[in-house]
């Protein structure tokens, strides 16, 4: 068996009925020596403190699971799970079910410091997708990954998983303090505003608005692609998550603007999402629009939600497609510019991929390890 291990070997076992896995690593090979089992079982509430400070942060000061976990598992379309090792967790990942439970992204994963490169990663992975086949539903499995990963994924990995690049973005990140950050003169952005339940709802409904403005065909919460499944609604619009709309360029005011503001005649979308982080707020902005002609509207929209927040410190994340990103760059810069932030004293900018399969469960053997699914 090919366990991908240096100076280790692991058996992996695998109980069917109960999803769980069982993985005895034997160091060295040496089986005289006390084998550590490692135990893969649904995520609990009171997992939470060994979770997110005993395997720690793994998004450099931004990660989400400290906010977010409780909500993860109190959520009926996420498939949480954890890693054992005796009386130690030592790992985490999730699937979230989206589309109507056609499409599973996974998120979130971590591996403890000193257990990585052991196939724990892997077991949990496995555990997801077979509890996602389960429901029967799932035909889609989707991941996010920074570019570093993307390269790796493209370089045949994808080809052999079948996996295919279906959004490609730009990432800015900004952290600043609050209190620096101007008060935003509403008069300048009223061609845009907060789009209420109704309108995200007619939006969903509305096939040529959505493929207008979206052209990837999916709108991006926190990464998560959504397609336009009345489903999906409640992760456009929640306590954590506000759309905005526009109707014509930045420079359009009320006067100027369509007299008759329905759906059908935006011109452009965004979204915010934030969450507490290490580093402060973090704060999400993706944009959408054939040309974000209204992006400086938007941008200022976005401050002033900003400027609302109860926290100190705010950590921006701004998302661009790429193949929009040259055409705003420095319109992006001129804004952000006007409320003292230079991009320039920022070298954080990154790139985001995501990734869609279709979607099929692991099969009993792997190239990482055998499954044995006949346990008495």
């Amino acid at each position: 068996m090919s366990t991908g291990l240096r100076n280790c070997s692991f058996l992996c076992l695998f109980k069917l009925c109960s999803w769980s896995w069982t993985c005895l690593f034997l160091n060295g090979g040496d089986k005289s020596k006390m084998a550590s089992e490692v135990v893969i079982r649904r995520a609990q509430q009171s997992d939470y403190n060994d979770v997110v400070y005993g395997i720690g942060d793994v998004f450099n000061g931004r990660d989400y699971l400290k906010t977010k976990y409780l909500e993860l598992l109190e959520d009926p379309d996420v498939l949480p799970f954890v890693a054992e090792m005796g009386d130690e967790i030592v790992g985490f990942y999730c699937g979230q079910l989206v589309d109507n439970r056609r499409t599973l992204v996974k998120r979130a994963g971590r591996v403890k410091e000193g257990y990585r490169g052991k196939g724990i990663f892997f077991m949990l992975n496995n555990t997801i997708e077979f509890e996602a086949a389960k429901e029967g539903t799932v035909m889609v499995g989707a991941m996010a990954c920074k570019k570093d990963n993307a390269e790796r994924v493209s370089n045949g990995f994808a080809e052999r998983k079948g996996f295919r690049l279906n959004i490609h973005l730009k990432v800015y990140s900004i952290k600043f303090e609050r209190s620096k950050v101007p008060t935003v003169d509403p008069s300048t952005y009223q061609n845009v505003h907060e789009m209420t339940l109704t309108e995200v709802e007619e939006l969903f409904n509305d096939e040529v608005t959505w493929n207008r403005l979206l052209h990837h065909e999916r709108i991006c919460v926190h990464y998560v692609p959504l397609r336009r499944v009345k489903e999906n609604i409640r992760h456009v619009i929640n306590h954590r998550t506000k759309a905005f709309m526009s109707f014509g360029p930045s420079d359009v005011n009320d006067a100027g603007a369509p007299l008759d503001r329905k759906v059908q005649n935006a011109t452009m979308l965004s979204t915010i999402h934030f969450f507490k982080t290490n580093l402060g707020l973090g704060f999400n902005s993706d944009f959408y629009g054939a040309d974000l002609q209204d992006l400086e509207s938007h941008l200022q929209m976005h401050f002033r939600h900003i400027s609302e927040a109860e926290d100190a410190t705010i950590s921006w994340v701004v998302n661009i497609d790429v193949n929009l990103d040259s055409k705003v760059r420095e319109r992006l810069k001129q804004s952000l510019s006007a409320y003292g932030i230079q991009l320039t004293q920022n070298p954080n900018v990154q790139e985001e991929y995501i990734f869609e399969r279709r979607f099929s469960p692991p099969r009993a053997s792997d190239e990482r390890g055998t499954l044995n699914t006949h346990l008495p």
